[in-house]
């Protein structure tokens, strides 16, 4: 079984690191219990500043960073999880 968990970035590609805060710790704690019953999991990043795709594993969690699709000069979360729907599924 698998499980996808759509967010905000929580992990800092950059310095191959996850962030520190609430929301952070709730996320990777989820991660890990999924972890814990034998259920893969996908962290899905989306942010508007993100121009090409990324993916890393860190304990397990594989984490993966979504560029943004631009339409009228707005990013579109909707068009992103489109992609990510249909590349997952």
């Amino acid at each position: 079984m698998k499980r996808v968990i759509l967010c905000s970035p929580i992990f800092d590609f950059d310095k191959k690191r996850f962030t520190i805060g609430g929301i952070q710790t709730y996320i990777r704690d989820l991660a890990d219990v999924c972890l814990k019953n034998n259920i893969s999991v996908i962290l899905a990043q989306m942010k508007d500043e993100y121009l090409c795709y990324d993916e890393t594993v860190v304990d397990g969690i594989k984490i993966e960073k979504y560029p943004s699709i631009m339409k009228f000069g707005k990013f579109q979360f909707q068009a992103v999880f489109n992609k990510i729907y249909d590349i997952i599924n």
